[in-house]
């Protein structure tokens, strides 16, 4: 994925215009059904949105290394933990950027 649709991508995660993303905003764009958690369904749902070549398997792998506690699903502290590189409990472009490049999108 380019660094223009991922710099589009991020600017529709955040919400407040504020140049980061917090976990609230982040978890609004995983948290599908707005029970609190990302199940790996709506994990799947969202990276198939953006068209990951990444296999089921493959996300599956992803989505078990952000659910920490192994709970099944995904909470906004786990969330962020991931996206927050430099850990300030804000998510910058740059490492949005960085952690979406795993994720093999086509184009």
């Amino acid at each position: 994925m380019s660094d223009a649709k991922l710099l589009e991508l991020f600017n529709q995660y955040d919400k407040n215009k504020d140049g980061v993303i917090d976990a609230a905003e982040l978890l609004a764009e995983f948290d599908l059904n707005k029970d609190g958690h990302v199940s790996f369904d709506e994990f799947k749902t969202v990276f198939q949105k953006y068209k990951t070549t990444l296999t089921e398997a493959e996300l599956k792998e992803k989505f078990d290394q952000y659910d920490k506690d192994k709970s099944g699903s995904i909470d906004d502290k786990e969330l962020l933990a991931e996206f927050d590189l430099n850990k300030d409990e804000k998510v910058s472009f740059d490492e949005f950027k960085t952690v979406m490049k795993k994720y093999k999108f086509k184009e």
